[in-house]
């Protein structure tokens, strides 16, 4: 199978590469996709294409992957590239109508306000004040790296409206959860009848257990065909 992952526009693509490698390394084709990061005025629509056309430099994938803040394209993504199937790993729902604000807490929200300077955010690593997402990279040259790729993204990007994407008719859609703050969507999802598998990891798994996270999205696929 080829995969194509994609990673949240508050993150680098590198946070996809050790799990593209544990897939490679089972047999399958893998690539993290580099649409590089959000330009100022762009919106959900722009960026999802964006990313389609990235995704297909390496030809059309079978599954398209989103993690984290990528959930919310994903929809967008499939209409151009039709993969057999979509998973979401650790990743928010569509929410279609709605900005990433919208979705988010209150607080949250007033704090990165409160940051936003000449239109755009501080890195993500630095909306937290306490619980930084990095610490659970232990390993400094991973830290490092994956701090390298945070970019500062502008405002206006959380503050748009997502589309009302429909999933093309013939995509499999499953949910990866694997850490405790994507309950509520693993939950939701398995309410709107999508495949579920769960771990306890933690949100950049991917990152440190590769291994891991390769078998969890197998382990999805295996079985979506089954359901099928």
């Amino acid at each position: 199978m080829r995969f194509a992952l994609v990673h949240s526009p508050l993150v680098g693509p590198g946070c996809w590469r050790p799990t593209a490698a544990a897939l490679e390394a089972r047999g399958h084709q893998a690539r993290a996709v580099d649409p590089g990061p959000v330009q100022p005025d762009e919106d959900y629509q722009q960026l999802a294409d964006r990313i389609a056309a990235r995704a297909l430099e390496a030809g059309p994938p079978d599954v398209l992957v989103g993690h984290s803040g990528a959930g919310g394209l994903l929809a967008g993504v499939a209409a151009t590239l039709k993969p057999q199937a979509t998973l979401f790993v650790d990743a928010i729902l569509p929410h279609p109508g709605r900005s990433w604000f919208d979705t988010a807490p209150p607080a949250l929200v007033k704090r990165l306000r409160g940051l936003a300077q000449d239109g755009r955010l501080p890195p993500w690593n630095r909306w937290f004040s306490i619980g930084a997402p990095e610490n659970s990279l232990a390993e400094p040259a991973v830290k490092a790296a994956f701090l390298a790729e945070l970019p500062s993204p502008p405002l206006s990007y959380l503050q748009a409206p997502a589309p009302a994407w429909p999933f093309p008719p013939a995509v499999s859609t499953a949910y990866v959860q694997l850490s405790g703050g994507y309950v509520r969507e693993a939950l939701a999802a398995r309410d709107g009848a999508w495949t579920v598998v769960r771990a306890d990891l933690h949100h950049l798994a991917m990152l440190t257990d590769p291994d891991k996270v390769a078998d969890l999205m197998l382990e999805a696929l295996a079985r979506l065909e089954a359901e099928a």
